[in-house]
């Protein structure tokens, strides 16, 4: 079972941190034209949304790693 959700947690993290690095890397204007809703939001609230998704990300992913409260830092990710 924990191997099972170490796999998931591995997935989620992953998914969030590539979803943040593309907020943050790919100029406004380009993203505009790939999501609809980018249309609607400021620029820099585009990048704090990134931002707060690769904390997320490595949140998920670091503390097990480093062995650093695992179990409280993977839940306030």
């Amino acid at each position: 079972m924990s191997f099972t959700v170490w796999i998931l947690q591995f997935l989620l993290a992953f998914a969030f941190v590539a979803a943040g690095v593309t907020k943050l890397v790919t100029p406004t204007a380009k993203l505009r034209r790939r999501m609809a809703w980018a249309e609607t939001f400021n620029p820099w609230l585009i990048k704090l949304i990134g931002a707060l998704e690769l904390l997320g990300g490595l949140g998920l992913f670091l503390p097990p790693i480093v062995a650093f409260l695992p179990a409280v830092l993977t839940l306030l990710s």
